[in-house]
């Protein structure tokens, strides 16, 4: 009678991972929605140029139709704060290094192009346009923290603080970085939440009721239900929408938006 059972479970299991593979394909576009949008330079102007390197926040810069510039950090062995967007470099030319486990060194022998520290990049870009700014975890939730204060109180020495939104997969680095400065504008990653693409008001409330962020940021799939994510919207958040791309948008912006502020 259990085996009974099983198989068409298995059965429904399978057809359902399929289906998800499949629709996974299936992306909308930005213009396939009706929003008011702001664009964003995700990891700088990342078509261009290599992601998060000096030559794409330049470029980044010059580029008036990005209003702001989206990049990564994280730790190195050796503590140096480095912008790039993984720990495991599986993704990158000569795979198999891994940032925390690497000097700062080592890390920019194992590239073909320079990786830039948050110092740098901070020098390049703070002040001329508003910042995006991910934490990307070291596997270690403390020194994530540390990673987070540093950050916080590199921004309130540039006077900043209203020009720059930090982020993170993690709630407990959202809620960390909303207990040390609340005035900071905080967001949480996700890339393609069931919560948010199932069409039912009770499962996008409880998405919502996941996070204290002021902005979540959704892969760009889940457009898909992009009239259900709005209708449930709280006032107090606000929704972005990331491709694996150069862009990232704000939606819904209003026409008196003034970036963090509307």
């Amino acid at each position: 009678m259990k085996r009974n059972i099983i198989w068409p479970l298995m059965t429904l299991k399978v057809i359902f991972i399929v289906y998800f593979v499949i629709s996974l394909l299936i992306v909308p576009q930005i213009n396939e929605v009706s929003a008011d949008v702001i664009l964003g330079a995700h990891r700088g102007a990342s078509l261009e140029h290599e992601e998060n390197t000096l030559d794409a926040f330049e470029s980044a810069l010059e580029n008036d139709t990005y209003n702001f510039i989206e990049f990564d950090i994280t730790y190195t062995k050796d503590k140096e704060i480095v912008v790039l967007h993984q720990n495991n470099m599986l993704r990158l030319p000569k795979a198999g290094v891994v940032v925390i486990n690497t000097s700062y060194e080592d890390l920019n022998k194992a590239f073909e192009f320079h990786v830039p520290t948050y110092k740098e990049t901070m020098d390049l870009v703070a002040t001329k346009k508003p910042l995006m700014i991910e934490i990307k975890t070291t596997g270690d939730e403390e020194l994530d923290k540390e990673l987070v204060e540093f950050v916080i109180k590199d921004c309130e020495n540039r006077g900043i603080i209203s020009e720059v939104v930090i982020m993170s997969p993690k709630e407990d680095i959202v809620e960390h970085i909303e207990k040390i400065n609340p005035r900071i504008k905080t967001g949480r990653i996700y890339w393609v939440d069931m919560y948010a693409i199932l069409p039912f008001e009770s499962t996008i409330k409880s998405f919502y009721e996941d996070s204290e962020a002021d902005y979540l940021l959704l892969h760009g799939y889940n457009l898909n239900n992009y009239e259900n994510l709005t209708e449930f919207l709280p006032e107090d958040k606000k929704l972005i929408f990331w491709y694996f791309t150069d862009e990232v948008y704000i939606v819904d912006a209003g026409e008196d938006c003034r970036f963090w502020d509307c």
